[in-house]
Order: C-alpha cells, then sequence, then structure tokens
C-alpha cells in the first residue's frame, strides 16, 4: 500500500539488537507514527501514538484488516523487516478513515467529477472523514472536520506540496482537472466492536460440503477456508490468520446460518 509518513528507520532486522535500540528510540522520545513489518510473506501496521502501540493491522491486498495482538507477538516475528514511519495523528487518523469509515458515493473518477463542487458540497454537508485523492502525479488524503479541509497527507514520493492548506488543495484541484484518476470519500465513524464466541469453541465444517471462500472473501477466506479442517479453537484460527474475530465475523455469520460450519467445544485434538 501507499507509504505516508517520513523514514525513521527502514528494513532492520526483527531480532537484532538494532531493532530493540530503535523501539526504546521510539518510546522514549514519543514517536508519533507506524511501523511496518513484513515477515513470513505476510505485511503488518502497528500503530504508535507518542511512543505507546494502539492499533495492530495485517495488510492484504492494500487492505488493513485488525490484529490488536500484533504488538504482543512481535518478538515472535523473528528475522522479518521492520520500518518505522514517523507521521502525524492526521496520517493515521486518514489510515483509520480508509479501514472503519464508510465509502460514499462509489469510486469517482476525475474525468466526469468536478472535485471542487465535491468539496463544496462536502462543506455544505459538513462532512467529516478523508478524501483519497489518486492521480497519476500524486496520491494523497484531505481530511476534514465539519465540512473544513484540516489537513493534506501525501503518499510519500507522490506528489508532496508544502504551503498554506488552501494553496495546496488550489494546486491539487488544478491537477485533477487535467488528469485521470480516482477519488474516494471516506465518512469518519467509530470502529466496529463484535462480539466474539468462546474462544475456545472449535469452528469445523458441517459436512462433507465446502465452499470457495476466496471468491467472496478474498485471501483471508481462502485462508479461513483451509484452517476449518483442522479442527482448531476460535482463538487458534485467529492466531493463524494474524486477525481479530471481527474481520471474519462475516464469514462466520454467513457459513453458520446456512449451515456449512458448526462450533463445537470440548473436542480439541479429537
Amino acid at each position: 500500500m501507499s507509504i505516508l509518513g517520513r523514514p525513521k528507520g527502514e528494513d532492520l532486522t526483527i531480532g537484532s539488537s538494532q531493532v530493540e535500540n530503535f523501539l526504546v528510540e521510539v518510546r522514549t522520545k514519543k514517536y508519533t507514527g507506524y511501523l511496518k513489518i513484513e515477515c513470513r510473506n505476510l505485511e503488518f501496521l502497528l500503530f504508535y501514538e507518542e511512543g505507546v502501540p494502539t492499533h495492530g493491522f495485517r495488510v492484504i491486498e492494500d487492505e488493513l484488516f485488525s490484529f490488536s495482538n500484533l504488538s504482543d507477538i512481535l518478538s515472535s516475528l523473528e528475522g522479518g523487516k521492520l520500518s518505522f514511519f514517523e507521521a502525524s495523528p492526521g496520517t493515521l487518523q486518514a489510515l483509520f478513515d480508509m479501514k472503519f469509515g464508510d465509502q460514499i458515493y462509489g469510486n469517482l473518477y476525475t474525468s466526469y467529477c468536478d472535485l471542487g463542487k465535491l468539496f463544496q458540497t462536502l462543506q455544505q454537508e459538513k462532512h467529516t472523514g478523508s478524501v483519497e485523492i489518486d492521480l497519476p502525479s500524486l496520491n494523497c488524503f484531505v481530511l476534514t472536520e465539519e465540512g473544513v479541509p484540516t489537513e493534506v497527507v501525501f503518499s510519500r514520493g507522490r506528489g508532496e506540496k508544502e504551503g498554506e492548506i488552501e494553496e495546496v488543495l488550489h494546486v491539487i484541484l488544478e491537477k485533477a482537472a487535467v488528469e485521470s484518476g480516482i477519488v474516494k470519500v471516506f465518512e469518519r465513524r467509530n470502529p466496529l466492536t463484535i462480539p466474539s464466541p468462546d474462544p475456545e469453541e472449535i469452528f469445523t465444517w458441517s459436512d462433507p460440503r465446502r465452499l470457495k471462500l476466496e471468491f467472496a472473501f478474498g485471501q483471508l477466506g481462502k485462508e479461513f477456508e483451509k484452517l476449518l479442517d483442522q479442527n482448531l479453537t476460535i482463538s487458534q484460527i485467529l492466531n493463524t490468520l494474524c486477525v481479530d474475530f471481527v474481520e471474519i465475523a462475516d464469514m462466520y455469520t454467513y457459513l453458520s446460518v446456512k449451515g456449512y460450519i458448526v462450533t463445537k467445544k470440548g473436542l480439541i485434538n479429537g
């Protein structure tokens, strides 16, 4: 996914003293930003605010999947690579909006959308959230509060501009008027909280019928499907997938209602 923020340390090897010392620096100097972690073909982001880890995510095909245990298992990802990107609270908020916000209006194409009028509409609607603008020459998020643009966050190496927000936004609108790109509007809302079943219950197929979950649920569905044959508890499945239950809740609900899976207790390892 696009890199937001300024690099403070890149491609450090997890388990080395270099990483240990750097994480101490993050904590003592109260950095705000995020760790990008790559290990065993998996990619994660761990947010830091004032030196304290807050939210963890697994990244799949440029989408964020909540993984609240990431800070606890960081040491177990030995051999992986770690980079830290110092970023403003607004940068983290833009990522939160992309993850938890409601995308309204669908994908808007600059060839058919007047971006100036779009921001006028957002001002009238007192929109709070983020607007992602992806053009050949730049990629950025414009954060709004009650319809007023408050910050512009650029992806690393994708058309960074400095100056007053009105000036920066004017340059973006000029580029959008002559370049073909995509605009996404995310309306801010609080993250969902979904109650999880007993973590020691076992997910299993109810009969030999199988569904190909990748078609509807992507890579995560493909991985989840394979684990249903292994008599694993819910907590074991979540730890293997490196996600929280909220990320498989839709799959769990669909498969349960349709009768494809059941949960059982006390059957660990047969």
